[in-house]
C-alpha cells in the first residue's frame, strides 16, 4: 500500500512539473476574414499568415508569420474580451464572407463563435493587430 501511494506521489509531481496535469489550459484561437489565424496563450502568441497560393484571390498575403512569448497582462485583457465577444455573439452555424472566427479552448472543451462585423470584433482585431505589430 505504501509502495503504490508513493507511485502515485511521484507519478502526480512528475505530471505536474512535465505540464501533462494542469488546472487552466487557455487558448484564444482567432481566424480574421482574410483566414490569417492567431494563437494567444498566457506564454505565446503566434500569427500565422495567409499566403498568396492560399488566398482565393491568388494575390492577398497576410505577411510574415510572428512567433513570441506573451505576456499574462495582455493575455488577461484578450481573454476577457473574447469571453464578453463570444457570450454575446449568436450562434451561427455558417461561414459566410466578411465573418471571422473566435474560439476559446479551456480545459479540453471549446467554445466557438463565427462573428459578423461588430464594435467588439473591431476592437479585439486591432488589439490583436497592435500586438503583433509590437512583436514583429
Amino acid at each position: 500500500m505504501k509502495f503504490l501511494n508513493s507511485l502515485f506521489c511521484f507519478l502526480f509531481l512528475f505530471g505536474m512539473g512535465c505540464g501533462t496535469i494542469k488546472d487552466k489550459d487557455i487558448v484564444i484561437y482567432y481566424t480574421d476574414q482574410n483566414n490569417n489565424r492567431y494563437r494567444i496563450t498566457e506564454t505565446s502568441f503566434d500569427y500565422t499568415p495567409i499566403t498568396d497560393k492560399e488566398s482565393s484571390s491568388g494575390t492577398y498575403n497576410g505577411g510574415v508569420p510572428v512567433s513570441k512569448k506573451g505576456s499574462i497582462e495582455v493575455f488577461e485583457e484578450l481573454h476577457q474580451l473574447a469571453l464578453d465577444i463570444i457570450a454575446t455573439a449568436p450562434k451561427e452555424t455558417k461561414r459566410e464572407m466578411l465573418t471571422t472566427i473566435l474560439s476559446i479552448t479551456s480545459n479540453g472543451e471549446t467554445d466557438r463563435r463565427i462573428l459578423r462585423k461588430s464594435e467588439k470584433r473591431t476592437l479585439f482585431e486591432s488589439k490583436l493587430v497592435s500586438l503583433k505589430q509590437r512583436l514583429e
